[in-house]
Formats: C-alpha cells, structure tokens, sequence
C-alpha cells in the first residue's frame, strides 16, 4: 500500500512546476498577438481597419493551411517522421526570421508622426 501512494506524492509534489510551465506558455502565447497586432497599427497608422482584417484572415487562414498539412503528415507519415519533420521546420523558420531580422535596416521614427 505504501508504495502505491508514493508515486502520488512525488506527482503532487511537481505538479506546482506543470503549473508554472502552461502559466507561462500561456502568457507568451498571449503576448504574441498583442505584440503583432500593434506592429501592424504602427505599420499602417492610416489604414489600421483593413490591416487588422488582413491579420485575421491571414491568421486563419494559417492555422486552416496547418491544420490540412498536419493532417495529412501525420497520416502518411510515422510519428518519427513528425518529430523529424517538427524540427526540421523548427530549423528552418528559425533560420527565416533570423536573416529577415538582419537583412532588414532599422528605420529612424519619424518625429513629426505621433506616437501610438
């Protein structure tokens, strides 16, 4: 009997952590449309209705576009290859935003735009 609730404890005991991980996922995935979405109202300061809608179409549409390819990965493929193929894409957008953060030159605000 003892050893049966033993394993409980210890469940108990790093259960705290568990929280504290999806607590902050949580958080960062929060943060990140927020983060986007005042980019794009920096962007187009002029046109902020029909930038925002583009972001919510092309939003859905990526996660409707994700959910077909994923679909279909993993029905063709083993759950090997979707890790494999996880961290492959992984890679390669880590690559992306990378080269797009250095090619791309930082452009002076403009003094006389008011700020947001």
């Amino acid at each position: 009997m003892a050893g049966r609730h033993r394993g409980r404890r210890r469940d108990l005991r790093h259960g705290h952590r568990r929280v504290g991980l999806v607590l902050l996922w949580g958080l960062a995935f929060g943060g990140v449309p927020v983060g986007v979405q005042m980019l794009i109202f920096k962007a187009a300061p002029d046109a902020a209705e029909a930038a925002s809608a583009l972001n919510t179409s092309v939003f859905n549409l990526a996660i409707a576009l994700g959910a077909l390819f994923g679909g279909i990965v993993v029905d063709t493929i083993t759950l090997t290859g979707v890790l494999w193929l996880g961290a492959v894409l992984t890679i390669l957008t880590t690559l992306v935003v990378l080269r797009a953060r250095v090619g791309t030159p930082a452009r002076p605000l403009d003094p006389a735009t008011p700020r947001v």
